[in-house]
């Protein structure tokens, strides 16, 4: 082992000591290491960033949300939501023919002109060999809108490039039935009042 890497210098008095010694042989000095020095500057550093950590905002993960509905969307959900309401909180079965009936003349002249750059949620999507399902969810669950959509066509190529549960926003008209405009997937009032399921036919789909 080399001296330069026994000795040292004392700080006081010049002269050569070893590097374990805790005093100086010559004048008795204190023989302080650099590492003592340096270590309450590492604690300082450490504390300096553990502060700054905590003081520093998290950033939050971005939030998925929804376009705004335009305005006949939001029409169509709110005479929805309020005939099922009224129609739970009735147990006259004469009366709920009355809610269900009434809502049906309120959403005809509606759902009459059609669907355009309505928003969704892809709720499901299902493969066949001549079509594929497609399930979209509109307001807080209050219905559901099912369209048969041809293999190969414009609108299943661009559902090629999207996933369930997510937002797109669609356009296109409700597929009629004896009761002018509405078709209802699901048979028997109780269900049509509170899931309601149209059918429609999709004409174009985007993700803006």
């Amino acid at each position: 082992m080399s001296e330069a890497t026994t000795f040292k210098l004392c700080s006081k008095c010049g002269q050569g000591v070893f590097k374990t010694a805790k005093i100086c042989g010559h004048c008795g000095a204190p023989n302080r290491s650099k590492l003592r020095f340096l270590f309450p500057a590492i604690l300082i550093g450490i504390g300096t960033i553990f502060i700054v950590g905590l003081n520093t905002p998290s950033k939050s993960p971005p939030q998925i949300r929804a376009p705004s509905s335009p305005a006949d969307e939001a029409r169509v959900l709110s005479i929805i939501s309020d005939a099922r309401i009224k129609y739970l909180g009735e147990r006259n079965p004469l009366r709920r023919d009355e809610i269900l009936k009434g809502r049906s003349t309120q959403l005809r002249p509606i759902l009459a002109a059609g669907v355009d750059r309505w928003v969704g949620r892809l709720s499901h999507l299902n493969v066949t060999d001549s079509s594929t399902t497609v399930e979209i969810t509109v307001g807080d669950s209050e219905a559901t809108l099912h369209a048969s959509v041809p293999r190969g066509s414009e609108v299943e190529q661009k559902l090629r490039d999207l996933s369930e549960n997510q937002f797109i926003q669609f356009t296109g008209k409700f597929n009629p039935t004896g009761d002018g405009v509405i078709d209802y997937v699901d048979d028997g009032p109780y269900t049509e009042i509170t899931k309601p399921s149209f059918s429609i036919r999709l004409d174009d789909i985007t993700t803006e």
